[in-house]
């Protein structure tokens, strides 16, 4: 894999079994690998107010760690892996809010040039389930 990569992330909500609009996100980003860890960073930017965000997805095995942090945005990090509940912490401009996320599967595939990450996973809060997720990560080396 190539340090400058293109990293796709398509996130799909269920809510009561019905899947609601994908949201997409592509962008070009770093990827280093470090005692059998993968690390990815890259930015995004709101369209409307164009704030940017910092992202960044650690994959070890079948855990993953995700984190996003900017001025003005939400501050959240949140961990996956099977049959785990993990308290996220959403800083928001309006306080914090707390979410679980209760990850089901996590299922990793590797190539010499792509890794591809999916995750599947319970959102809940105060003990309530709000939507069941699936996020897919595809990560491609770029060409020079």
């Amino acid at each position: 894999m190539t340090k400058e990569v293109k990293i796709s992330v398509c996130g799909v909500q269920y809510l009561d079994r019905e899947a609601q609009e994908p949201v997409r996100t592509v962008a070009a980003g770093t990827y280093y690998k470090k005692k059998d860890r993968h690390y990815l960073l890259y930015d995004t930017t709101d369209a409307e107010t164009g704030t940017v965000t910092k992202n960044r997805i650690q994959i070890n095995g079948d855990c993953v760690e995700m984190t996003r942090s900017g001025s003005g945005s939400a501050r959240v990090h949140m961990s996956f892996q099977p049959g785990m509940r993990h308290r996220a912490e959403y800083m928001t401009s309006a306080g914090m809010l707390l979410m679980d996320t209760v990850t089901h599967a996590v299922r990793v595939t590797e190539t010499e040039d792509r890794i591809e990450v999916r995750l599947e996973y319970a959102l809940e809060s105060e003990g309530m389930q709000l939507a069941e997720n699936q996020l897919e990560i595809t990560v491609c080396s770029l060409s020079g």
